[in-house]
């Protein structure tokens, strides 16, 4: 169906495939537009790592994954388990949905999904779109949308992992099938000491550790129907340094449950589908200082319908309902209110017409702290060729004030508007030969922004103030060079402006690109990675009113898995592999009485690292 190189236009550096660029692998999505569709048909960029993607990286969290996708640029306070920021296309961490199996979670309070709690022991398959997809999932989708899918093991398969800092990890993953009957199950099991994250206070080592458990039962109760039941969640530990806290402080710690449970019912009739979900979500978070403990607790309860009707042959027609509530009232802050009822109902189409593709969607949300809103989507392809499509696409978003914006006590405006994101984008996917090329062009502006500011009383507070506009071009490059060396090469632009003070939006660099080599002899597999990002704003500025700019900085990584036998395989993996000393987030500068900046602290990043993994197949 589509054509894919060894090594996915989605996972630079730490993804590869064992088959060449000019073999045909079907790679079905479900996430853009909650149909199966085949990638090259969807008119967005939209990038799928699966599970041996994963594990011929040798990478150990989420955040290294995602961080190599063309668009995207992860900032971390620290190392595994600390708070990490995500940026798709210059958006910030609440402007990408974050879906676990097609489930809204997240925090309430924050108005995003922590990433870094997320397990990579637990995560089946990772599929991103690229540009708002509002007019389906509606708040939050404004960058983008990334659905993490859960373990789905074929095989039972056990693992255990040991690397610097004392890190272990170890997981068993398995699958029971008997007649309509198909259990899944993973558990895993990660900790490890890390490091000192921050410089210039609280001296020590900032350790995390995570346990998961995910279970899921399926029953086939007819030929086209089936009932299914699933569980999803994990809990642990990660110690940080606060930069406000006193300087010889070690007791802030971050606990934290983070649950998924859904019961749902899929069939089939004639030339229609649905399925039905109800599902309750859990984010909880406890912080922990010397004096006092804060408790953030999301409660989430969604009951969904989803369908589509293969009008004709080349015609689908979809839609569905949302109805959900979120809860907060388990908190240690009291809010105002503390439950928010969201309903939501959109319909589209999917139509192919010879060479002519097009998709359209409306959705309308209503929401009962701040109102209505209505989205759309409509977008244009056309094959140049059987493996090649023209796009374009205007897609609209929003997104909906936090629980913390509308209530923090003393702070919250209740007053507040939701975000609103107006997106353009002309794209290119072509596979020929053994050369596969992605492209884009995109313009995304971005209205009422939230921004916390002094008030008139000198309190920090929310306001609608901020506009921003964001342009930017990714181009994936992926073939096979001599000596069957398969290269991936991305390159992305983003130029991501506060338009109401002519700034550039901080940690956002303009200029990213990430090169994997990979090369195959026999049963040994060897990947070199290498990851640029460029100069970028630290959000601080000197006492002169001047911004304070990170340098740009080049990582290389190596992995390599060899196949001991047909049920044991040994990998390794070495991050930074020259010890380089970067700075991605910065804490505070340090300035004399002239002030002049005489010293920067820093959120400590990894210095060179290994990880050693031996997994036994059953």
């Amino acid at each position: 169906m589509i054509k894919i190189s060894a090594l996915s236009a989605a996972v630079i550096a730490a993804v590869s495939f064992h088959t060449s660029a000019s073999q045909e692998i079907e790679r079905i999505t479900v996430t853009a537009n909650k149909i199966e569709q085949s990638q090259k048909d969807v008119l967005a960029a939209v990038s799928v790592i699966d599970r041996a993607d994963i594990e011929r990286s040798g990478a150990r969290d989420l955040a290294t994954i995602l961080s190599q996708q063309a668009g995207i640029q992860i900032n971390a306070n620290g190392s595994f388990g600390h708070t990490t920021s995500i940026a798709l296309r210059g958006g910030s961490s609440d402007h990408t949905l974050v879906l676990i199996d097609g489930i809204r979670v997240g925090s309430a309070t924050l108005g995003y999904k922590s990433i870094e709690k997320i397990p990579l022991q637990s995560v089946e398959r990772v599929e991103i779109v690229k540009g708002s997809r509002a007019a389906i999932y509606g708040s939050d989708a404004m960058a983008g949308v990334i659905n993490i899918i859960t373990r789905r093991a074929e095989h039972t398969t056990a693992d255990v992992t040991v690397g610097s800092n004392s890190y272990r990890n170890g997981q068993v993953a398995t699958s029971y099938n008997h007649e309509d009957l198909t259990i899944l199950a993973n558990l895993g099991y990660e900790e490890t000491d890390n490091f000192d994250v921050l410089q210039g206070t609280q001296p020590d080592s900032d350790g995390h550790d995570n346990t998961s458990l995910g279970l899921k039962a399926e029953y086939q109760i007819a030929p086209d129907s089936k009932i299914f039941a699933a569980f999803q969640g994990s809990e642990g530990d990660t110690f940080y340094d606060n930069p406000f806290g006193a300087q010889n402080d070690t007791a802030y710690l971050d606990e934290y449950d983070n649950q998924v449970v859904s019961l749902g019912f899929e069939t089939q009739f004639g030339q229609s589908s649905h399925a039905f979900t109800v599902t309750k979500s859990q984010d909880e978070s406890v912080s922990v200082d010397e004096s006092k403990r804060q408790k953030t607790i999301t409660k989430r309860t969604i009951l969904n319908y989803d369908g589509h009707i293969d009008v004709q042959e080349n015609l689908v027609v979809l839609g569905g309902v949302s109805a959900s509530e979120d809860d907060v009232s388990a908190s240690t802050l009291v809010y105002e209110q503390s439950t928010r009822d969201t309903l939501g109902v959109f319909v589209g189409s999917v139509y192919e017409y010879n060479q002519a593709l097009v998709e359209a969607t409306v959705r309308y949300d209503d929401d009962d702290q701040f109102g209505s809103e209505v989205t759309h989507s409509v977008a244009l392809g056309y094959k140049v060729h059987r493996d090649a499509t023209f796009r374009f696409a205007h897609n609209t978003g929003y997104k909906a004030p936090t629980f913390n914006d509308l209530y923090y006590p003393g702070s919250g405006n209740p007053a507040l508007l939701p975000e609103e994101s107006d997106n353009f984008e002309l794209g290119l996917k072509a596979s020929l030969a053994d050369t596969t090329v992605d492209f884009a062009v995109y313009r995304t502006d971005y209205t009422n922004k939230i921004a916390w500011a002094p008030n008139a009383q000198g309190n920090w507070a929310p306001a609608n103030i901020d506009n921003a506009l964001h342009q930017g071009i990714e181009v994936s490059v992926l073939n096979t060079l001599m000596f069957g060396i398969e290269s991936n090469f991305n390159y992305a632009f983003v130029n991501a402006k506060d338009e109401s003070k002519g700034k550039p939006l901080p940690r956002i660099a303009k200029h990213s690109a990430n090169w994997l080599l990979a090369k195959q002899w026999d049963e040994l597999e060897v990947v070199t990675e290498l990851q640029f990002r460029g100069q970028r704003d630290s959000s601080r500025s000197t006492p002169t009113g001047e911004a304070f700019n990170l340098s740009s900085y080049t990582l290389v990584n190596l992995a390599a898995n060899y196949e001991l036998s047909d049920a044991l395989k040994l990998s390794a993996r070495i991050e930074n592999l020259f010890d380089k000393e970067y700075g991605a987030v910065v804490s505070s500068l340090v300035t004399n009485e002239q002030k002049e900046v005489v010293s920067v602290n820093y959120y400590n990043t990894p210095e060179r690292r290994f990880f050693v993994n031996l997994q036994y197949r059953f």
